[in-house]
């Protein structure tokens, strides 16, 4: 069985909730249960007692980027990747509007070989023209 969502103090459950709720805008309510379900599979294949917030952001990378895959990189083409997005990473960190980094990764999803991940503050509605030019230009600016 997988293990109940319930069992999380409060401060871990209001720590999720406010990461997921952050990460996830628009997301309908199938989309959210089928990210707790995710989440409880990760933590019964890892064999944790509750289901932790490490749990659920396996989950959302799952369901945002797909399955990890076996694409492999050489070296030189893993360290392209990571300085790739260390610039989109130190880019959105110099930029005082762009949204706080989240994660970075160089392990292939999808159809990605690396991600830096941004987790807005305020919900896209509310933004001001200099958080969208901010994401503009931490999103494009390393495009090749």
């Amino acid at each position: 069985l997988p293990p109940p969502v319930a069992d999380l103090n409060e401060r871990d459950a209001d720590d999720i909730a406010e990461v997921v709720a952050r990460a996830t805008p628009g997301l309908a309510g199938a989309d959210l249960a089928n990210l707790c379900n995710e989440a409880a599979l990760t933590a019964a294949r890892r064999n944790h007692q509750k289901v932790a917030l490490a749990d659920f952001e396996e989950a959302l990378d799952k369901q945002l980027l797909g399955n990890t895959h076996g694409t492999l990189l050489s070296d030189k083409a893993r360290r392209v990747v990571a300085f790739h997005e260390a610039g989109h990473a130190l880019l959105a960190m110099s930029l005082p509007e762009a949204d706080p980094v989240r994660k970075i990764s160089i392990v292939p999803r999808g159809r990605a070989v690396g991600v830096a991940f941004t987790l807005p503050e305020v919900p896209e509605a509310f933004w001001q023209c200099t958080q969208w030019q901010a994401r503009s230009s931490v999103m494009g600016a390393l495009t090749v």
